[in-house]
């Protein structure tokens, strides 16, 4: 989650180019698995690494009122040593997140604004489906939908059922409300809502429109010793991702905000049906699945990494192992902000 003050490398998509003598663009990308790798290229899965033809990298930025934002498409040489600019598209002004779907090829991506509920200074948040040109690097808007609950950082996606999932991150910053309670004058803080929702998606890859929509409830250990939001980045549900489960039965998100992992059962609607709940201060935030059973997520505020078992039936969680992420000497600032498992499935 992160909305800057200058435009900044928020998500990169990288996927397979065109290459003459056999194979088109869209069996290049369907054959291939979408990754998002280091722009500094030196931690590429091997399956990336082993596989010498040109790349197209779709890179989400951010921007404010002096710099664009946007996604810039940009072309990987065979060889990983050299990249070149092909196209900018920039709206989405604040594309936070990316997802590519090698089947329809079509990229999503999130606007990652807050609505002022005013307009139209400001468009309202949303999330966008664009068609590919794997050789030009070239997007074309689909279509776009709205976002209700600010900040939508994160997009999961299920093809085989036509389903895209977004989590709402919501902003920190809180509206006091005078209220004359017992007797007394006083003040109430509120927050914005933090969301998930379930998308449908039309053959073509557009998004039809909001199936099921969740407001989160709670809120964590407020104030804490996060640096966050003056230490009150816990006073509020803050849903930072949501991650369909290997069977395509569940829906797991992460709230920071409550220290929850909640786990939906995915129909036509999403039922909670599971939760776990960390200690004060953990602050679960990204998670990946190892195989149907394993998984392993992130804690953004005590910088720690988790290992999981994942019951299929029940949709239940339990705690198997936790580690520091940090090393026993330092001392500094420290909050992890993603997950990734190797394809080997020997590194995270």
């Amino acid at each position: 989650m992160g909305y800057a003050q200058k435009p900044f490398i928020a998500n990169v998509i990288l996927l397979m180019c065109c290459m003459a003598g056999g194979q088109s663009a869209l069996t290049l990308a369907a054959e291939s698995s979408t990754q998002q790798v280091d722009m500094k290229m030196n931690t590429m899965p091997e399956t990336i690494n082993a596989n010498k033809m040109p790349r197209t990298l779709f890179v989400g930025t951010y921007g404010d009122e002096h710099q664009p934002g946007g996604i810039y498409s940009l072309r990987l040489s065979s060889d990983g040593k050299k990249i070149e600019q092909l196209n900018h598209l920039a709206n989405p002004k604040l594309a936070g997140y990316l997802m590519y779907d090698p089947k329809t090829t079509i990229l999503y991506s999130v606007d990652e604004r807050k609505n002022d509920g005013r307009g139209p200074v400001e468009p309202a948040a949303s999330v966008m489906a664009f068609s590919v040109n794997l050789e030009s690097g070239h997007l074309s808007l689909l279509n776009e939908q709205i976002a209700p609950g600010p900040r939508p950082t994160f997009l999961s996606l299920d093809s085989h059922n036509g389903r895209l999932f977004s989590a709402n991150h919501g902003d920190f910053e809180h509206v006091e409300k005078v209220v004359f309670k017992d007797g007394k004058w006083g003040s109430e803080y509120v927050y914005d809502d933090s969301t998930v929702i379930m998308y449908g998606l039309n053959k073509d890859g557009s998004i039809s429109g909001i199936n099921d929509l969740v407001i989160l409830q709670g809120q964590g250990k407020d104030p804490n010793h996060s640096k966050q939001a003056g230490g009150h980045a816990q006073a509020s549900p803050h849903a930072h991702s949501a991650v369909i489960s290997p069977n395509g039965k569940y829906l797991l998100v992460c709230d920071k905000g409550t220290d929850t992992v909640l786990v939906y059962s995915v129909t036509e609607k999403l039922n909670l049906v599971n939760s776990y709940k960390f200690p004060d201060e953990s602050a679960p935030r990204h998670l990946v699945f190892a195989d149907n059973k394993h998984l392993y997520l992130n804690l953004e505020i005590s910088s720690e990494l988790a290992s999981m078992e994942f019951d299929t039936k029940t949709g239940g969680l339990t705690l198997l192992d936790k580690i520091s992420t940090l090393d026993n000497s330092y001392r500094g600032h420290n909050e992890p902000a993603e997950i990734r498992l190797h394809p080997n499935g020997r590194f995270i």
